[in-house]
Order: C-alpha cells, then sequence, then structure tokens
C-alpha cells in the first residue's frame, strides 16, 4: 500500500515538474480566496452606505436579509475555490494524458 502511495506521488510530482502550471493555478486560486474574502464585507458595507439622493436604498435589505449576507462570507470564497480547483485539475487532468504519449 504504501508503495503504490510513493509511486502516485512520484508520478505526479513528475508530471507537475513538467507542466507547473495547475500548480501555479491552485497557488492563484488560494490568493484569489484569501482576497475575495477579505473584500466581501468591505463591498457589502460599501454597498450597504451607498447614498443617492441622500438616502440609502439598499441598507434596509441588507440589514433585513443579514443572514443570507453572513452566510456569502463563507459560500462566495468556497464557490470560486471549488471552481477555481476544479478547473486546475482539469488541466493536470489533460497535462497526464500528454505526460503518457
Amino acid at each position: 500500500m504504501r508503495e503504490k502511495l510513493q509511486e502516485w506521488m512520484e508520478f505526479h510530482s513528475a508530471v507537475m515538474s513538467r507542466f507547473p502550471g495547475p500548480g501555479y493555478l491552485m497557488i492563484l486560486s488560494c490568493l484569489i480566496v484569501m482576497g475575495v474574502s477579505w473584500l466581501y464585507p468591505k463591498i457589502i458595507y460599501a454597498i450597504a452606505n451607498f447614498q443617492i439622493m441622500g438616502t440609502t436604498p439598499y441598507q434596509n435589505f441588507i440589514i433585513k436579509h443579514s443572514n443570507y449576507v453572513g452566510l456569502g462570507m463563507w459560500i462566495v470564497p468556497i464557490g470560486i475555490l471549488v471552481v477555481l480547483m476544479f478547473i486546475s485539475w482539469k488541466i493536470h487532468q489533460k497535462n497526464v494524458e500528454k505526460y503518457y504519449k
């Protein structure tokens, strides 16, 4: 069992050393998720305090639906992470097929 795991790790390490793009995309996706989780509350706060002719039309809506807005703090970054990791995984799968040929 341990030998199979070691062979699997060596194979994928060889593929990643020859085609490093998916690894860089995974690192970039982690940085994007950290940036989004830092920016999300600031964007919501800016939308809530947006004024048109002395009124804040979105503030009541955001306060009324604050439970859903709070869930967005988790759902938005995790959704972005899942999509970007799926993209990098697909690129890695194509690179594995290239490596076999």
